[in-house]
């Protein structure tokens, strides 16, 4: 039991997460936080544990996504 013996250290583990953000037909970019599915009711991050003033228009100072754009006119 860890809390008889004590802890020596720590496993860290790390993960990478991509979420999609909505561009309108108009071309039209939504980066906000109220499309992330990381934004919970009381308008908190749960990845930084950030309150996010203004979810509906904006991303929080602490957001850890990077936003690239994606070509979607390019054929395979």
């Amino acid at each position: 039991m860890i809390a008889d013996s004590g802890v020596k250290g720590y496993m860290l583990g790390t993960t990478t997460v991509t979420m999609g953000f909505p561009i309108d037909h108009k071309g039209s970019y939504h980066i906000a936080c109220k499309y992330c599915r990381f934004l919970i009711s009381t308008r908190r991050c749960v990845i930084t544990d950030e309150l996010v003033p203004f979810p509906e228009s904006h991303v929080g100072c602490q957001c850890p996504f990077e936003f690239k754009e994606i070509d979607y006119t390019k054929e395979d």
